[in-house]
């Protein structure tokens, strides 16, 4: 999408997509363990200093974060002291429950940081950006706000430098966190001004004290002090997503790269590019076409805000108009029978992981493969092989 895209959503009914496509039949990945997998790893991790990356943020999907519900945010404005403590609490426990099926487990950030580092000298920093993992509007804004504050603290401390690359890759609804922080970033200040007009209520109390500074502080650092322009433009950020529902439109001023992995099976009798609607029981177990949670979660199928979280309710409605304008939720069936799967912005890796791992490649109806450990190196080669500046 164009330069100060202006939250503007993704249209269904566009026809063939945007972004420019490839489909990819993998091997089987080899296991985790195994001295080949740490081999091509430690290459990568070569290639990636090369690049000048200096950092990889891992940032999951919904359901597997903080506050998937709501509830300790609503506890956190009576017990601030207690929050944070529960949300890590509550992690944990899906850490637990998920592992590597469709999360990304801190054994997974540890595979990666400890293999792409063995032969460097300074070693390129990996770590999980944890948010609340709510399915709403307001869930992925407070994410992306949060996500922006992060790395503008670590560009001011110097921890990363001017030119150097970054990559953030989000899973599921993670990269659509990503594409509000590129509509944050590359937007005008009438774009911007709106968002945060919208989401007042998240920050600001009816007495109009702040209550959240994360969002003073990005509010301040976006509509007054680079109100005209990006303030992590002196660094590269490169997004990749996987398995990201097709939602809110990107905007190219706000990234240096964009890359999507989509676990896509073609249908005879169909694009290449399209996913078969509705699908059978049995099919959306088995992932036949892919990844069904990539294809079903797009607008329309967001979750009730918790309603003793009053403020962030209003909000909500507000940030609604802002994100998802005129698509309206009477229409996701509409939707959903043009098979979209693909942006119409960056490039798209249509992955047919079925051919190298069938059995895992079926779980959490296909959307569990993009985190687990023995993909890895498939990632990291398909995503430098991609590069083109």
């Amino acid at each position: 999408m164009p330069a100060d895209n202006a939250f503007r959503h993704q249209d269904y009914l566009s026809g063939k997509p945007g972004a420019e496509f490839e489909l990819l039949q993998p091997s089987t990945p080899d296991a985790h363990e195994s001295s080949t997998y740490r081999d091509r790893m430690a290459h990568l991790g070569e290639r990636l200093a090369a690049e000048n990356v200096s950092a990889v943020y891992l940032i999951h999907g919904t359901l597997v974060g903080t506050d998937a519900t709501g509830m300790i945010g609503v506890l956190g404005r009576f017990m601030p002291e207690w929050a944070d403590m529960l949300g890590q609490h509550r992690k944990q426990i899906a850490d637990l429950i998920m592992g590597e099926w469709a999360n990304y487990s801190e054994e997974y950030a540890q595979t990666l940081r400890q293999t792409i580092n063995q032969g460097l000298g300074e070693p390129i920093d990996v770590q999980r950006f944890l948010w609340e993992s709510e399915n709403n509007h307001t869930g992925r804004a407070n994410a992306a706000v949060r996500l922006i504050d992060e790395l503008y603290s670590r560009v001011r401390d110097q921890s990363i430098k001017s030119g150097q690359r970054v990559q953030l890759w989000g899973h599921s609804h993670g990269g659509n966190v990503l594409a509000i922080v590129s509509n944050l970033l590359g937007g005008s200040l009438r774009s911007r001004s709106a968002f945060f007009r919208a989401a007042k209520p998240v920050y600001r109390r009816a007495d109009r004290t702040i209550d959240v500074p994360v969002w003073a502080r990005v509010r301040e650092l976006l509509l007054k002090q680079h109100r005209n322009d990006n303030p992590l433009a002196d660094i590269h950020l490169d997004m990749v997503t996987f398995g990201t529902p097709v939602r809110y439109g990107w905007d190219s001023g706000g990234y240096s790269r964009l890359t999507h992995f989509i676990y896509h099976r073609p249908t005879d009798g169909l694009a290449e590019y399209l996913a078969p609607f509705p699908p059978t029981l049995e099919q959306m177990y088995d992932a036949t076409a892919g990844d069904f949670v990539q294809q079903f979660f797009i607008a329309g199928t967001n979750f009730p805000v918790n309603l003793l979280a009053f403020r962030r309710w209003r909000a909500e409605r507000k940030l609604k108009k802002i994100l998802q304008g005129r698509h309206s939720s009477r229409k996701l069936l509409t939707w959903l029978n043009t098979g979209a799967r693909v942006p119409d912005e960056g490039r798209a890796m249509l992955v047919d992981y079925s051919t190298g791992d069938p059995e895992y490649a079926s779980s959490v109806a296909g959307h569990a493969i993009y985190t687990h450990r023995n993909w890895l190196p498939f990632h990291l080669e398909t995503l430098l092989g991609g590069i083109d500046g």
